[in-house]
């Protein structure tokens, strides 16, 4: 019995501690990374400098709409019944031409800003996945989705410079 008992001392002693730690499990904010690292800081820069365009752009045609607003409003005592339906009539096109077009440059926003954040947490999470490998993680979180309540190891800033590493060495290598 004694030496069972000394056969199982010396086997835990001689396992690797690694053993009795449990799973590595580590945590990434892939939002902060995608807000953070340079080709997301860039894409950030782009929508927000066409967002600008758009809003001038959807200016302007306010504009012109209170304009044809006003003149109407201050017309409408002297035109005949027929010149008012028309202007009113011009009106109204031009207010669905607009609600068309800021439609359409809203989406288009939307669209860009999908494409762009697309590629880049595609390449963040292969990212991911070669870090977790390479550091020995068993599990990666994702801290924005549900049930992560607590995590020690946060790995996003390594995350960042790894992926801003990556893309000024050609790409997000697999």
């Amino acid at each position: 019995m004694v030496r069972i008992i000394s056969a199982i001392v010396v086997a835990l002693w001689i396992l690797p501690t690694g053993v009795w730690a449990g799973p590595k499990v580590g945590y990434v904010d892939l939002q902060r990374a995608l807000n953070s690292c340079e080709a997301g800081k860039k894409a950030r820069q782009e929508l927000t400098q066409r967002a600008k365009e758009i809003q001038q752009l959807l200016r302007q045609r306010e504009e012109e709409l209170r304009q044809m607003e006003n003149d109407y409003l201050a017309k409408r005592g002297v035109l005949d019944e027929k010149a008012k339906r028309e202007r009113l009539e011009q009106y109204m096109m031009k207010r669905r031409e607009y609600e068309q077009l800021r439609g359409r440059l809203q989406a288009e926003l939307q669209q860009r800003e999908s494409l762009k954040t697309a590629q880049i947490l595609k390449d963040l999470r292969r990212l991911v996945r070669r870090l977790g490998r390479k550091k020995g993680y068993q599990v990666i979180y994702e801290v924005n989705q549900q049930g992560v309540l607590y995590a020690a190891d946060d790995l996003t800033e390594e995350l960042i410079k790894l992926y801003n590493r990556s893309q000024s060495e050609g790409g997000a290598k697999r």
